[in-house]
């Protein structure tokens, strides 16, 4: 795993988790202080959580609040036409990685691969404008790497999620520039 570039010194694991939860402690009293935010737009009221401190690096995650009244708790939230939110620019992108052993549409359905998937990633895909793209017949996994111009994750496929020998080929990768929301496609891998 790779970190940012940075001109300072590595900081502990306990170090970034005290400051991750002296984060999400402070985030409620954030969003109290500016109840008006909510109104103007989505933002972001349901907390941080995190997750696999490392030494170089932390993975942080929070859910979008797309209307004032999808508070946390309140059960709403997602929107009724997944195809046309939101209709403003992004707010954040998101990278998301298949399984290297869970089952996916073809195990469950015992059929062959890029069959029924297909239509199924044409669903998905019309209904969420947003997604850029769906593999539903890989088992792999994603390798992110964050810098101080992008962040970039380069998505593997492994030839067999049963044998503990079996290689990994690069699928492809995305990345969102520093300073946007919008994710496009890579040429290569960073490795």
């Amino acid at each position: 795993m790779s970190s940012a570039v940075t001109d300072h010194a590595p900081i502990s694991r306990r170090t970034a988790v005290t400051a991750v939860a002296a984060t999400a402690a402070l985030l409620p009293l954030a969003a109290q202080a500016t109840p008006a935010r909510a109104a103007d737009g989505p933002a972001f009221l349901h907390g941080v959580a995190s997750g696999d401190p490392l030494p170089d690096g932390v993975l942080l995650w929070t859910r979008l609040t797309p209307t004032p009244e999808a508070v946390p708790g309140s059960g709403l939230g997602v929107p009724v036409k997944a195809a046309t939110y939101p209709l403003s620019a992004s707010a954040a992108t998101e990278f998301v990685v298949t399984s290297v052993t869970s089952d996916n549409l073809d195990d469950i359905l015992h059929v062959a691969p890029h069959t029924i998937s297909l239509a199924a990633v044409a669903a998905l895909r019309a209904a969420n404008r947003h997604v850029k793209w769906i593999d539903m017949d890989s088992h792999g996994y994603g390798v992110l790497d964050i810098t101080s111009e992008r962040a970039q994750i380069d998505y593997y496929a492994v030839s067999d999620r049963t044998d503990p020998a079996a290689t990994a080929s690069w699928a492809r990768s995305y990345r969102a520039r520093s300073g946007t929301q919008r994710i496009e496609r890579a040429d290569a891998p960073v490795r």
